[in-house]
């Protein structure tokens, strides 16, 4: 079973709204304790392998973010290897505001790290909004040029929402004056929390999505393959899907991968930075064989409706899925099944755990 385990190094430079690991300025890691961390990773990965994980290790949520991330960075590389999985996912605002960005950009290149995504939420106003930065997309812009002038290849990533689809026109224009090698699309995933239901405001519909069509070309992007994808993961087509099916153990119960996460207090949990669902106990105190010993049975907890709900507490199906199919809401989009179930049983009023506690047990997100 593949095994991620996510390192807090250093919080984010933005609170975006769509985003389920509720980022923001949280405290960097000690130095000490990321040396700490990194060492002890490297004796313990390898007993992880043997007991049936392939791990790999991302720092999280800005790396750059730390006051000693080029020390951070050595220490991957030197205590991880290719055990470190760089996904070089940024605000840019790390580096345009580091002190030696320079120095940096080059240490990451020496070590391989060649490549950076950074996302567009939708003209400037409203991108720095979804961001709760003032200067979110003037940074952005700064931060591609300064990626793409170092050697860095610099993909965006168009974040599927409302501000997206109202500002497509404004949105054309600053693709043209944000350097890049490509473009993608991203669909906000649906996690059981109070921020992601906040967030459905500005989820699209099927509807909104097909006012992009003749924009998509523009882009950069594979109007084909993006038009089937959102015509297939809309509200009504799930619905149908579910109502071939008679029970719930019909549905995918589980996922493929392991999810572990490492906080600034050395606490390892369960889930990653954001969905986190059991306290596994505290690096200070855990000795390799405790961590062996609890994880050895663990399931996956991929990004997953079964992770976060209780099986005992989950609907009569067929009821579920004719009151499901009966609502009358917008056609939206989701990405996938997990993030629509999700979302229909939190508002359902279905009881989740989070650290072993119910999140929700009513609709009075709604």
């Amino acid at each position: 079973m593949e095994c991620n385990i996510d390192i807090l190094i250093a919080g984010c430079s933005t609170n975006c709204r769509h985003c389920y690991v509720e980022g923001g300025p949280e405290r960097a890691m000690s130095t000490v304790d990321v040396e700490y961390i990194l060492k002890r990773l490297q004796r313990l990965l390898p007993k992880l392998e043997d007991i049936g994980l392939e791990v790999e290790v991302t720092l999280d949520n800005e790396p750059i973010n730390h006051p000693d991330a080029l020390k951070v960075y050595e220490w991957a590389n030197r205590y991880l290897g290719d055990y470190y999985f760089h996904h070089g996912s940024t605000t840019g605002i790390p580096i345009v505001n580091h002190a030696d960005g320079k120095a940096l950009l080059d240490r990451l290149l020496e070590y391989g790290y060649k490549e950076v995504s950074l996302t567009v939420h939708g003209g400037l106003i409203n991108h720095n909004r979804v961001v709760q930065n003032v200067n979110g997309m003037q940074t952005l812009i700064k931060a591609a040029k300064l990626y793409a002038e170092n050697g860095f290849r610099v993909g965006l990533s168009l974040m599927l929402g409302k501000y997206l689809i109202e500002d497509r026109d404004e949105v054309t224009e600053l693709i043209k004056s944000i350097p890049h090698d490509y473009v993608y699309f991203a669909i906000t995933n649906f996690t059981p929390t109070p921020r992601m239901m906040e967030y459905q405001k500005h989820r699209v519909t099927l509807e909104d999505v097909r006012k992009l069509k003749e924009y998509l070309h523009a882009w950069g992007c594979d109007e084909k393959a993006l038009m089937e994808r959102f015509e297939a993961n809309n509200q009504h087509k799930f619905a149908q899907r579910l109502q071939k099916l008679n029970v719930w153990k019909d549905l995918d119960m589980g996922g493929e991968r392991l999810y572990l996460s490492i906080d600034s207090a050395l606490d390892l949990s369960i889930g990653n930075a954001g969905v986190r669902t059991k306290l596994l106990g505290n690096l200070r105190t855990l000795l390799d064989e405790d961590i062996l010993r609890l994880l050895s049975d663990v399931g996956a907890n991929d990004i997953n409706w079964a992770s976060y709900f209780e099986k005992e507490s989950l609907p009569d199906f067929k009821d579920f899925v004719t009151t499901v199919s009966s609502k009358n809401e917008h056609n939206k989009i989701y990405p996938d099944m997990d993030s629509f179930l999700s979302y229909h049983l939190m508002s359902s009023g279905i009881k989740h755990k989070e650290y072993g506690r119910e999140l929700c047990s009513s609709s009075s997100f709604l």
